[in-house]
């Protein structure tokens, strides 16, 4: 199925607008398609503020666009070829030592795969890839199902007991128990399955990590890249 978006078009320039999934957004790092540009500045969140950015995100994904509203840029054109430009991968496993820079030559012609640096929002998505696929200080991140006090599965609503902060946690695997799930777990359920098959009290992580589109992307495609830099 087509993924709906909108193009904006000036000369030399062109901006695009899409949703995605968060697992496409991750799974996309993954393959070094989302990439920071060499001049980015260090991951400076505490746990505790990873811990608190998903449980705001779970809380109120459709609500509040800041938490997955990014914007990144996209080079293509004739000054793509036979130059290169310098990336670094985002950081997986915190803290590790700083991300090799990686010196990747962007092929002549191919102007359907571009590599997407990104230009805003740098902190939340690393923030999201630790939480989702890394770890922090060797420690993965778990979600307690035994706060969740009540769901509705039509809605895929549920009440936390004494907030929505704390429902997420660093943990290593001896600290956890039956209650808390790891997250990262969530991706080894089938995006297309019913619904019906996965625990009632992590449906709600299953449909805001795999099902529904809600990363907004604004991609900025620049075909001078003179004028960019």
């Amino acid at each position: 199925m087509a993924e709906n978006f909108d193009i904006i078009k000036i000369r030399d320039y062109h901006c695009l607008r899409k949703k995605i999934t968060v697992e496409k957004l991750v799974d996309d790092i993954e393959r070094n398609e989302i990439v920071l540009p060499v001049n980015h500045r260090k991951f400076s969140w505490s746990a505790e503020q990873i811990e608190k950015f998903f449980s705001g995100l779970t809380s109120s994904y459709g609500v509040m666009d800041w938490f997955t509203s990014f914007i990144f840029w996209s080079l293509y054109g004739d000054n793509r070829k036979n130059r290169e430009i310098k990336f670094c991968k985002f950081i997986k496993n915190y803290p590790e030592e700083s991300p090799q820079i990686d010196s990747i030559k962007l092929d002549e012609g191919d102007y359907e795969h571009s590599l997407q640096g990104v230009w805003d929002g740098q902190q939340r998505i690393t923030a999201l890839y630790i939480g989702l696929k890394g770890s922090y200080e060797g420690k993965k991140l778990y979600f307690n199902t035994s706060e969740c006090i009540r769901y509705e599965r039509e809605t895929c609503a549920f009440e936390v007991s004494g907030g929505s902060f704390g429902i997420f946690k660093f943990l290593n695997p001896e600290e956890s128990n039956e209650n808390w799930f790891e997250v990262e777990k969530v991706f080894t359920y089938p995006s297309k399955c019913d619904e019906y098959d996965i625990p009632g009290e992590i449906l709600y992580l299953w449909r805001a990590f795999k099902k529904e589109k809600i990363v907004n992307l604004q991609i900025e495609r620049f075909f001078d890249l003179e004028k960019f830099l």
